[in-house]
This record gives C-alpha cells, sequence and structure tokens, in this order.
C-alpha cells in the first residue's frame, strides 16, 4: 500500500502521472489519497498532516510525500524507516514532526540510479518509482546511503533561561495555529504563562468548549502540538498571522 500527499492539486495531471508509474511498477500496489490540497510549497502543513495521519495505518505501508519548492536543487530525497512505515519525498522539513517523535533511519537517495530525470518533476521520475519498489520488498539500503537529514522545523526553537520561543508550523481549516513544539518536550516543565500576540494564556485547556464562544484557547491538539484557537472562530485570519517572523513565548517557573 502506497500513501499519497501532495500540493498539486488534481487539474493537471501530475498526480495522474506519479500513480501511473507506480502502477507500471505493479498492478497491485494499492494507492491511498490522503490529500492533494496541501498549500503550494507550504512545508509545515505538509509535516504536520503528515504526522496526523502517517500511524494510523498498516504496517510497512509506504507514504509517499512530495510538496517540494527546491525541487531540482542540491536537496536530498529521502527514504525515512520507522518501525512500521517508510516514508518517501524531499528531505525540505516534512518529515521533521515524524523524525523528531519516532525512532527512525534515514536514506539519501542515489539520484544516479534515475538517469534522464526530469529537474522539475522529481514526483514522478524518483519518489514514485522509489515508493512503489520498496512496497514491492526493496530494501532501502540498495536504493541510497544513510544519511541526516535537516531538522528545518526543531531549529526554529529557542530556549533561554526559563522562556521557550517557538514560531507557528501552519494552520488548519478551522484557523486553528499549531506550534512546533510537542507536549513531551514540556513534560517536566511548570507553565507560568503564554503569550502569542497580544494574548496571554495562564494555563493550557483540554477542549475548545472550555471557553465561550469567539474566545481565544491555547490547548494540546490531537497530534499533542501546541494550539492556538478561536472556538467557533479562525484564528489565523483574526490575528493576522505571519508564520516567518511571529513567535510565541512559554515562560516557565523558576
Amino acid at each position: 500500500m502506497i500513501t499519497l500527499m501532495t500540493d498539486f492539486s488534481t487539474q493537471d495531471g501530475y498526480v495522474g502521472a506519479m500513480k501511473g508509474v507506480i502502477k507500471s511498477c505493479s498492478q497491485s500496489i494499492e494507492i491511498i489519497d490522503i490529500t492533494h490540497d496541501i498549500k503550494p510549497y507550504n512545508t509545515g502543513q505538509a509535516a504536520f498532516t503528515l504526522l496526523n495521519y502517517f500511524s494510523t495505518f498498516p504496517d510497512k505501508t509506504v507514504h509517499l510525500c512530495v510538496v517540494d519548492p527546491r525541487v531540482g536543487s542540491e536537496r536530498a530525497g529521502l527514504i525515512v524507516e520507522t518501525d512500521k512505515h517508510y516514508l518517501v519525498g524531499p528531505d525540505n522539513g516534512i518529515f521533521d514532526l515524524v523524525v523528531a517523535h519516532k525512532k527512525c533511519v534515514c536514506y539519501k537517495i542515489n539520484g544516479n540510479l534515475f538517469p534522464g530525470s526530469s529537474s522539475t518533476f522529481h514526483g514522478r521520475d524518483i519518489f514514485a518509482p522509489v515508493a512503489a519498489r520498496i512496497c514491492l520488498g526493496t530494501s532501502p539500503v540498495e536504493l541510497g546511503e544513510q544519511f541526516k537529514p535537516k531538522q528545518t522545523i526543531k531549529q526554529k526553537i529557542q530556549i533561554k533561561s526559563s522562556v521557550i520561543t517557538v514560531h507557528p508550523i501552519t494552520y488548519d481549516r478551522f484557523g486553528n495555529i499549531i506550534f512546533g513544539i510537542h507536549k513531551n518536550e514540556l513534560k517536566l516543565s511548570k507553565i507560568k504563562k503564554i503569550v502569542f500576540k497580544h494574548l496571554e494564556f495562564n494555563s493550557i485547556s483540554e477542549y475548545y468548549a472550555q471557553v465561550p464562544l469567539g474566545n481565544y484557547i491555547c490547548i494540546w491538539n490531537s497530534s499533542e502540538y501546541l494550539e492556538i484557537a478561536m472556538y467557533q472562530g479562525n484564528a489565523c485570519d483574526t490575528l493576522g498571522v505571519d508564520f516567518n517572523t511571529d513567535e510565541l513565548k512559554i515562560f516557565l517557573e523558576a
């Protein structure tokens, strides 16, 4: 089984081309579409989306993920092997949240195995055939060498004294703002307050309806990442979040 997540949409045939390559390797491979509506080039959204679904699939599922703004550049192509699954795609941050919390072995795909590949469509010419070969039993060591991927999202966390600074990763369709810090990273710490823009929270809530309609709330989401939401509203739009410069600060008790 191969799952497929991209930012391609479905209007141009790019998704179809990748499926054609996979089925040409073996018509018996089952392909499951997760989404092709990741916002173009939004690697943070791709990383969080992947984290939400990958572990719910059967053992040995191959997750093919292509959100690749630097296609054709020096960025590596990756195979990530966890204890139960494989992930295939570019080394640009889309696997950061999985690698941060799962025991993984990563491999840099040997591009020389795919001569004549387009410099603008590695999803079709490299990642799809790699995913198909792994699905059919090829070991990652036959397709590349062990490699330490860049940790794009994790590098955004800064710890100084008793203050943790973290940037937002992405937002979901409800406008909930997701930040790149996991509950486990604070499990031994006591939070004094959390500040984001003009908002200040003295505690982390358990569920959205704990605040009145239209109020902001800070919560651990279903993937246990910190989230700021507006109950039955759109926090991201209302706050005007800048994902490049805005920072959330967590003040810890001494």
